[in-house]
């Protein structure tokens, strides 16, 4: 099972979690801003597994 709640606080702020969304935000945003280019952008940085 993946917990969903804890009841101990956490202390922390998730900086990393932070900033892999804001990373995948940003990469999203420049993809749909690029238009007609998008499928060159893929091409060269797309990951095949």
């Amino acid at each position: 099972m993946i917990p969903l709640r804890d009841t101990i606080p956490s202390s922390r702020v998730p900086v990393v979690n932070y900033t892999i969304i804001a990373a995948n935000v940003a990469v999203f945003v420049h993809e749909a801003t690029l238009g007609p280019r998008v499928e060159r952008f893929l091409f060269d940085y797309g990951l095949v597994p």
